[in-house]
């Protein structure tokens, strides 16, 4: 037997969640850690994800696939400090994929462990994320 709901007795769609991460602030010096597998396997945050937009200080990633530590559908980066849209080299362009990482404090990882979407980079999260 089929049973048919109306309306009323389908369960409410549950609405889309964001995490939200911070860009670091482009006059801190950073000093990078050789990129290796086994650090990035280290991560507590990784996603896959698209960018939807781009406004002055913030960047709003769909999140294509979560590697580790959270199940929000966006994800938006956040410069405390003012405008920016890249860091160490990677530029967010609306449309773009990228790969991301992330510190427990939800602090945006440079030096590599964040970067452009590449076959390779994939194989590298998948390997460190055991996917």
């Amino acid at each position: 037997a089929a049973v048919v709901l109306d309306g009323e007795d389908a369960p409410p769609a549950a609405a889309p969640t964001t995490l939200q991460l911070s860009l670091p602030d482009p006059a801190m010096m950073s000093s990078c850690i050789r990129y290796s597998v086994d650090i990035l396997s280290q991560m507590p945050t990784a996603f896959a994800g698209t960018v939807s937009a781009v406004d002055g200080d913030s960047v709003d990633l769909s999140v294509d696939r979560w590697y580790r530590g959270g199940d929000a559908d966006t994800v938006q980066l956040v410069n405390q400090t003012g405008p920016m849209t890249s860091i160490d080299g990677v530029e967010f362009t609306p449309g773009a994929r990228y790969l991301v990482t992330a510190s427990q404090e939800g602090a945006v990882s440079t030096c590599g462990y964040t970067t452009e979407w590449s076959p390779q980079m994939e194989r590298d999260f998948e390997t460190a994320f055991g996917q």
